[in-house]
């Protein structure tokens, strides 16, 4: 078995320390911000708006995914603990808060801003730097040794040494290597050109949320539960959060593929 025990800090810059977390994080929205400044030049959108579009979408997103991992994952602790609700870079997002972060950036953005433009059109051409980068959160979810998986004895599980000694699903190196396909099948639609997947249909968007939210969904099962919801029954609160998103996604992609 593989034992993983590397230290939460990538390096130190004098008196600062960077985390693995946050060097993942920052990459994630690093390369998508360029990839996506790229997909908007294509739509003729003149860089200052890009760079406004993305420091909205980057604030709401870490502002909404922080929202709902406080409130629905871990509420009992926050609630005592109130000063540690702004620690990002210790890890804590939750990626549904995050989608709804990035809609009303894309919303905003479009209503304030570039009324010229679909709101539709800036969520799809979204999705593929989102994919990106939440391929490489995971990675960094990873290096924190947080979100880990159930006890197994396949060859390749690891022992998370900072959580206990049971060999484990890496279940967040799962959801990396499907978020990361994800993105390349949808940057490969992208280049292709598919009529009924032009940006602007939320045909991508739809594709994109099964790709994040039933992997997510099934993986569920992997992982060492937080605890089940009241009102769902068997689900967990990531199960229970993720069914609103695949049903959008299942809608969308119809109504894409189906609509002339």
């Amino acid at each position: 078995m593989i034992t993983w025990q590397p230290d939460p800090v990538a390096f130190h810059l004098g008196p600062l320390s960077l985390r693995w977390y946050t060097l993942f994080f920052t990459l994630g929205y690093v390369l998508g911000y360029g990839l996506f400044k790229k997909l908007l030049f294509g739509q003729k959108i003149s860089a200052r708006h890009v760079d406004v579009l993305l420091l909205l979408a980057v604030l709401l997103s870490i502002a909404g995914a922080r929202i709902f991992h406080v409130l629905f994952y871990d509420w009992a602790y926050f609630s005592k603990h109130p000063g540690e609700i702004l620690q990002v870079s210790a890890g804590g997002l939750a990626s549904h808060g995050g989608g709804l972060g990035l809609v009303s950036a894309a919303w905003l953005w479009c209503r304030w801003l570039r009324r010229d433009l679909k709101p539709e059109l800036v969520v799809d051409l979204l999705t593929l730097p989102c994919a990106l980068a939440d391929g490489l959160i995971r990675i960094g979810n990873f290096f924190n040794s947080e979100l880990v998986g159930t006890p197994s004895h396949l060859p390749w599980a690891i022992v998370f040494a900072r959580v206990d000694a049971h060999p484990r699903h890496p279940v967040q190196l799962y959801e990396a290597v499907a978020y990361l396909a994800l993105f390349l099948l949808l940057w490969g639609l992208h280049q292709r050109q598919i009529p009924r997947l032009a940006p602007g249909r939320l045909g991508l968007t739809g594709l994109f949320l099964l790709g994040i939210f039933v992997p997510r969904f099934l993986l569920e099962y992997l992982k060492e539960p937080p605890g089940l919801t009241p009102f769902l029954g068997p689900f967990t609160t990531g199960q229970a959060l993720s069914l609103p998103f695949i049903l959008a996604g299942a809608f969308f992609s119809f109504r894409a593929l189906r609509r002339p």
